[in-house]
């Protein structure tokens, strides 16, 4: 089972992966074309930012699921610094990934709300009439990984915890 969920695991982080290489050079590719367009051959490259927008997105949002499966967010985790006890870092580290936890499955939460608003609405980008579920679906992808990312960083610092001595000397 735990093998079968690791492999899972390998897998999604590849496809992770592709998809920000794929997205970050699919910008640089078109701001490039874009420019030579605009400088070069005088004319323009019209719905780029549409295009740009919905590589954007993925590129940011699979970026952040990334970044929680690494658990390599920015933070201001300050507490951790004086204090020395391995108990309360333990707590502390509980905590924290609770919190984002409760934050990130309220927010998946309200993608889903938003998602479905948008199926409803169906808005479509004013060039090339693409979906605006393109782009934003991947909000609602990246916050369920993030929910997942962040539920295995809470087990494992649960786990931790409780091979900490009971008492520090």
């Amino acid at each position: 089972m735990i093998s079968t969920l690791k492999r899972i695991n390998k897998v999604l982080i590849g496809i992770q992966e592709y998809i920000m290489i794929f997205s970050s050079v699919l910008i640089a590719g078109m701001i490039f074309i874009g420019a030579v367009m605009r400088y070069i051959l005088k004319t323009d490259f019209y719905g780029m930012e549409e295009l740009l927008m919905i590589f954007a997105f993925w590129l940011y949002f699979i970026g952040s699921s990334v970044a929680s499966y690494e658990d390599s967010h920015i933070n201001a985790e300050l507490l951790s610094a004086f204090i020395h006890n391995e108990r309360i870092k333990g707590l502390l580290k509980i905590f924290k990934y609770f919190l984002s936890l409760l934050i990130s499955l309220l927010t998946t939460k309200w993608c889903v709300e938003f998602i479905m608003w948008n199926l409803d609405k169906n808005p479509k980008t004013p060039v090339y009439g693409i979906s605006l579920l393109v782009p934003q679906s991947a909000i609602l992808i990246s916050f369920i990984l993030m929910s997942i990312y962040i539920l295995g960083h809470l087990v494992n610092s649960i786990t931790e915890f409780k091979k900490l001595p009971s008492s520090e000397n």
